[in-house]
């Protein structure tokens, strides 16, 4: 579910959806006919409206990334996804902000880094990440995780082709992975000219309450040592 507030007013919104490394779009998702600034809309299932408009490629089953995007850059929207899951003790759902694609939300090659705070993995909890390189080059990218004291207790690295979405999940808990809670990640492009936003998800091992944990601007690893 995305909510769109039209900040200016007589935006044309669209998006393109972006799974592993297919893109599909763009496509009209909203007309603000009206030109009122501020006014907003609810598309209720956005995948459903993406695969009515785009029957040739097969939308169920995937997880992607959405890009909004208006018809120019007079025209300016803010947004916000819920993802929700009905399959499991009722409704859970997490609702997270729409991102500006620019230098304070990604990380890139050469000491820009992202972090991502509060990701626990232990008996009640289990963390996942989520890469996605943006750009039209690949990127190597390291995910680290700190425990709580700022000791550092697992390496995961991935390779992203251009335009690649990637969930990182098992990865940051397999049996060999020590427990810890509370802990940092930090995501750092290792090579490659790859541009790569990130987020984190905590879910709740019985229940299946999922938390999101928005990635912000990083510092060197050698703030962590205690």
């Amino acid at each position: 579910e995305v909510q769109i507030t039209d900040v200016t007013g007589g935006s044309v919104v669209a998006g393109r959806y972006y799974s592993g490394t297919t893109k599909r779009g763009p496509f009209t998702l909203w007309d603000n006919a009206t030109g009122v600034a501020g006014s907003n809309t609810v598309l209720a299932n956005v995948v459903a409206r993406l695969a009515a408009l785009d029957p040739g490629f097969s939308y169920t089953n995937t997880s992607g990334a959405l890009e909004l995007l208006t018809q120019d850059t007079g025209h300016l929207i803010q947004a916000a996804v819920r993802t929700s899951n009905t399959g499991y003790n009722g409704l859970n759902s997490r609702t997270f902000p729409a991102l500006a694609f620019d230098a304070t939300n990604t990380a890139v090659s050469g000491g820009r880094r992202l972090l991502i705070p509060n990701l626990s993995n232990d008996g009640g909890y289990r963390p996942s990440v989520v890469l996605f390189n943006t750009v039209e080059f690949g990127a190597e990218v390291q995910v680290r995780v700190y425990d709580a004291s700022g000791s550092l207790v697992w390496v995961v690295t991935r390779l992203l082709a251009p335009l690649e979405m990637s969930v990182i999940a098992d990865d940051l808990r397999p049996p060999t992975a020590p427990l810890y809670r509370n802990a940092t990640v930090l995501v750092e492009v290792t090579s490659g000219q790859g541009v790569v936003m990130a987020s984190g998800q905590t879910a709740h091992n019985v229940t299946q309450d999922p938390a999101a944990h928005l990635a912000v601007q990083g510092q060197p690893e050698t703030t962590f040592a205690n």
